[in-house]
């Protein structure tokens, strides 16, 4: 498995939000590692706890910008922000019974997060950001 680099098209034009943007990728390197190493077995539980804590801040900050600057899209965005505890949520549930491949699926899902909300939800609210000054 190939872990992700932070690529300049990863980036929004928002300091605060970028840097927890390459927070997120290197808990999903981590998990690569582990993946990689044979060792997922151990550290996915940890992973989740991390994942769950990264999005509390990182989500909490989007919405305290969606409040500030009145974006008109943040009740859809807020959607797909439950939707990724929802999801998490159920990872954990299956590590918890014991399912297989729960890595795996873990990884696919951030990846699909990565590059669908990133690329397409976040980018949606960088320019109401930059007209407030946020940069």
């Amino acid at each position: 498995m190939t872990c992700i680099i932070w690529e300049k098209e990863h980036e929004l034009g928002i300091k605060e939000i970028d840097e927890q943007h390459k927070k997120l990728i290197e808990i999903m390197n981590h998990l690569c590692e582990t993946i990689n190493s044979g060792k997922e077995n151990y550290f996915v539980d940890e992973i989740l706890d991390d994942l769950r804590d990264y999005a509390m801040a990182h989500f909490q900050t989007e919405e305290k910008y969606f409040i500030e600057f009145k974006y008109e899209d943040a009740e859809e965005h807020r959607k797909q922000h439950n939707k990724f505890f929802s999801a998490l949520k159920l990872f954990k549930r299956d590590l918890d019974i014991g399912e297989e491949h729960v890595a795996k699926e873990l990884t696919e899902f951030l990846e699909n997060w990565l590059f669908n909300h990133m690329m397409k939800y976040d980018k949606k609210y960088v320019e109401c950001f930059h007209k407030n000054g946020l940069y």
